[in-house]
């Protein structure tokens, strides 16, 4: 079967989901380790029957609504090439709007002591690492899954300076007070009766890291105001949120913090907000 034939096939399945037929163009990139130009180019390469098999077992997966970042264990941020297992988080275009923020926020104000809050895959954390000289970092979070897949995508990356930590939020963080320069997160935010839990990728992930209680600001809130002591004088916090909490967010950073700042993300939403703190 050639490429094209396999395309056709795949329009076929796809009438309804014209984007499922873009998305198996990836497919193709990830088992033939070529790019689109070469595979539009090389439309009649034969592929062979292993490829095929995969690449249908991969749209199955994919039909049924499975992320493609679970399909090929693998996910970009920041243009770079992360690994990523089931039941880890997967990270959002729209954090990596936070991360570029908080990438210029170190090198300006030469912050060195890193927390990232609940780290998932890694990726915060490395991205900073690979943007940042001379900074400490430390990769927090509860999942013990996610532990082992920092420190794989840490070693992939050839990134030796972040300190991995297992805890659930700040109870075992209990040695670091007044320490950190900068603590960024990520946290959950997504109203535990949210029936868009049961809606398209996200029926897929894992829900410790989408769900929070109090309507989704829950775990917000406690890292606002928990934060508060485990940072340094001046030091700065930078959580990403949803839009539906924003007000009651923005009133709890400035009980604790000045410089509060709210910025927009992807779709030009308000999704993370910065407050230095209060001395």
């Amino acid at each position: 079967m050639k490429i094209k034939d396999w395309l056709n096939k795949v329009y076929l399945y796809s009438k309804t989901n014209h984007y499922i037929y873009n998305e198996c163009y990836i497919f193709l990139e990830f088992l033939l380790k070529k790019n689109r130009i070469w595979i539009e180019i090389n439309i009649n390469y034969k592929l062979n029957f292993k490829i095929i098999e995969y690449l249908n077992i991969f749209l199955l997966r994919r039909l049924k609504g499975e992320p493609i970042a679970y399909i090929l264990n693998c996910y970009y941020f920041l243009d770079i090439k992360y690994i990523i297992y089931q039941d880890i988080f997967i990270p959002r275009l729209g954090t990596e709007y936070m991360v570029i923020f908080s990438i210029k926020l170190i090198k300006k104000k030469k912050l060195t002591n890193i927390l990232d809050l609940g780290s998932g895959s890694g990726v915060i954390a490395c991205a900073i690492s690979k943007n940042c000289i001379n900074v400490n970092i430390f990769a927090l979070d509860n999942n013990f899954l996610s532990l082992i897949l920092i420190k794989i995508n840490c070693l992939k990356l050839n990134i030796y300076n972040i300190h991995i930590l297992k805890s659930n939020w700040f109870m075992n963080v209990k040695n670091k007070f007044n320490f950190f320069d900068l603590i960024i997160s990520n946290p959950p935010y997504i109203w535990n009766k949210d029936n868009c839990i049961n809606k398209n990728d996200l029926r897929f992930e894992c829900e410790n890291s989408l769900l929070s209680n109090h309507k989704g600001w829950g775990d917000i809130i406690y890292i606002i105001k928990s934060s508060y002591h485990y940072l340094n004088d001046k030091g700065w916090l930078i959580v990403e949120h949803s839009l539906i909490n924003l007000n009651k967010i923005i009133y709890f950073f400035k009980k604790y913090y000045y410089n509060v700042f709210t910025y927009k993300g992807i779709h030009y939403n308000y999704r993370f907000t910065v407050g230095q703190k209060l001395l």
